[in-house]
């Protein structure tokens, strides 16, 4: 047996205000709520949802505003290094200026008969900007490598060399120069070297000390190939 329809003019309460609506009302006129829960549910997940996504995204943009106001990326690298070549190459990939102020070589571990080239740069750079600059030209027009020496024999010319020898050069490279890589690759295990030290000094936008960017390499002694010095 089936209910008879509601008649024309009927009223109900409203499931969720309880005011009186038409009985065939969807939506309460008063308090607008859908009159079938499950719609009203539907209604509430989507409202807490909408206001989740509105959060996180204000929450990322204050984090963007913060990051930009106090916090930075600082990244300072030497590409390039070569006292032969004459090259020396430094690049800002961080998101702040940096002032760079001198590249400082040494060889590590000795005591006496050393050298410490250094190269005063006095530069800001931008995110960005590469400095490129040179050292001072060598000493010797044309030279040979020095190599298959016992390490005693190699220690003395790297004396010669260390006390301004006319007839040698101490030539120093950064450990990732693409010039000391190719001639290491040239001359194999065969090519006496010495060690190399230093250090890249800069800084940053907000620090009250510099910071230094250290690096390791290789030197190398080169003989000069004029008659005197053969």
């Amino acid at each position: 047996m089936t209910s008879a329809p509601p008649r024309q003019g009927s009223k109900k309460p409203c499931v969720v205000c309880k005011s009186e609506i038409p009985v065939e009302a969807h939506l309460c006129s008063v308090c607008k709520s859908y009159q079938r829960a499950w719609k009203n549910h539907l209604q509430y997940v989507a409202g807490v949802a909408t206001l989740i996504a509105l959060t996180v995204s204000a929450s990322f943009w204050l984090y963007e505003k913060i990051e930009a106001a106090y916090f930075y990326h600082e990244n300072v690298s030497l590409i390039a290094c070569s006292t032969l070549m004459r090259t020396v190459a430094v690049v800002n990939r961080g998101d702040r200026d940096v002032f760079v102020s001198h590249l400082q070589l040494w060889m590590p571990g000795r005591t006496k008969d050393w050298a410490a080239p250094s190269l005063e740069i006095s530069q800001t750079l931008s995110p960005g900007q590469i400095f490129e600059g040179k050292f001072p030209a060598p000493k010797l027009d044309y030279g040979e490598f020095v190599r298959g020496l016992s390490a005693t024999e190699f220690e003395k010319l790297v004396s010669k060399a260390a006390n301004n020898d006319p007839c040698f050069e101490l030539d120093f490279f950064a450990g990732f120069d693409t010039h000391y890589l190719d001639l290491e690759h040239a001359a194999g295990n065969t090519l006496n070297t010495f060690d190399v030290g230093g250090y890249l000094e800069y800084w940053g936008a907000r620090t009250e000390l510099p910071k230094r960017v250290l690096l390791e390499g290789k030197g190398v002694v080169r003989r000069s190939k004029l008659p005197a010095c053969l």
